[in-house]
């Protein structure tokens, strides 16, 4: 009998700037850099007050040159697995290959591009990155987020905490196409990893904010990632949305006012398309050339379908949301295509009208800005 190899994949927990800025340091050296130097380099450059240990950021430098290494970008010995081991591994020699180097002569002169580089390369040589892209390639995923105590309630010793947790998840869900058996499965794996943190954790002993990220983190999200299908844990998943979106392969919201979930969705394409076992040569961002043509047109459907306060003003992060997802667009495109409508002036097909927003945007979403304008609320009229 065959037995299925489970594919694993590791993902970097530094950031995508971290590995660019390690390759541009690394490609000034003469000849070959320490594992200490990088550690050094990428220590001086952090933002963060300096801690008082020796070996701040061991595991950033060695996620980084793991990465760069995987990529066939970097040539190491060996790097430290433990913090005790990172001042015996300091002199540990590090030397980009001839495609390091060439990577960091494109990232010289286009940054972009060589983000693009590195992209082909993630899709085509990490497993988990790749799963993740083919997936919001066929639909968006929607996230039943938990963020609140309210979507849960407090008894979290009951027996019916798993239902609750399950019904307020459910509810969210009700307008996307998420019911029959996976709205089972869902309900299952919700039910078996509550039990299991119960016998864990005293869930009932838990302040209110480890409570919700508890049911967040170590509930909902791996079921939900479980029967999407996707196979790693609740901090790769943040991990594989964070790099996403630092490429501008994809982008989320919570502010699509038919949904109260995250939505999150692809901004790019690939050739090949992302067929098993296809590698990828190219992509194919959705700028503002890609979506000039039917941005109008996306605009005003939009500001149709988003709910209006008084004036016929719009919540302008609904109307960005629903054009967003709508093109398949990042919300610095959306920004983009608005700013050119607006400084084209009035049309007797378009007027637009705008005012400064009354609240902040969603947490993790960005201001809409036009010419560092911001804008909350925005009015269409049209012939």
């Amino acid at each position: 009998m065959e037995i299925e190899q489970k594919i694993t994949d590791s993902i970097p927990r530094a950031g995508l700037a971290q590995i660019v800025q390690v390759l541009g340091y690394m490609a000034s050296a003469e000849e070959s850099s320490t594992f200490e130097q990088v550690r050094l380099f990428l220590l001086k450059r952090s933002s963060r007050a300096a801690p008082s240990s020796k070996v701040a950021m061991w595991t950033v430098a060695r996620d980084v040159l793991i990465e760069l290494q995987k990529l066939g970008y970097l040539e190491a010995g060996i790097l430290p697995r433990t913090q005790s081991l990172a001042a015996r591994h300091a002199d540990t020699p590090c030397r980009l290959t001839d495609a390091g180097r060439a990577l960091a002569n494109v990232c010289k002169e286009s940054q972009g591009r060589a983000y693009d580089q590195l992209l082909i390369a993630w899709v085509n040589q990490h497993p988990y990155f790749r799963a993740f892209i083919a997936r919001l390639h066929r639909a968006p995923l929607y996230v039943p987020d938990v963020t609140s105590s309210k979507q849960i309630g407090m008894e979290a010793g009951s027996d019916q905490f798993a239902d609750r947790i399950a019904a307020g998840c459910m509810k969210r869900l009700g307008t996307v196409a998420f019911s029959g058996a996976k709205a089972d499965d869902f309900k299952r794996a919700i039910s078996d990893r509550v039990s299991d943190l119960g016998s864990a954790v005293k869930l009932s002993e838990l302040d209110t904010k480890k409570l919700v990220d508890t049911v967040q983190d170590k509930v909902v999200l791996p079921a939900f990632l479980a029967v999407e299908e996707l196979n790693f844990d609740a901090v790769t998943f943040q991990h594989l949305l964070k790099f996403a979106k630092d490429y501008f392969a994809a982008s989320w919201t919570t502010s699509h006012p038919d949904f109260s979930v995250r939505v999150i969705y692809p901004t790019c394409e690939f050739r090949p398309a992302l067929a098993e076992g296809t590698e990828v040569t190219e992509v194919v961002h959705h700028g503002k050339s890609f979506a000039r043509d039917r941005f109008v047109e996306a605009l005003k459907a939009a500001y149709a379908r988003a709910p209006k306060a008084a004036g016929a003003y719009a919540d302008a992060y609904a109307v960005r949301a629903l054009v967003c997802i709508d093109l398949q667009i990042q919300p610095r495109v959306f920004a983009a295509c608005l700013r050119d409508l607006i400084a084209a002036g009035p049309t007797p097909e378009l007027t637009i009208y705008t005012e400064l927003p009354f609240d902040p945007p969603p947490p993790g979403e960005e201001y809409l800005e036009i010419d560092r304008d911001r804008i909350g609320l925005l009015k269409l009229t049209t012939s």
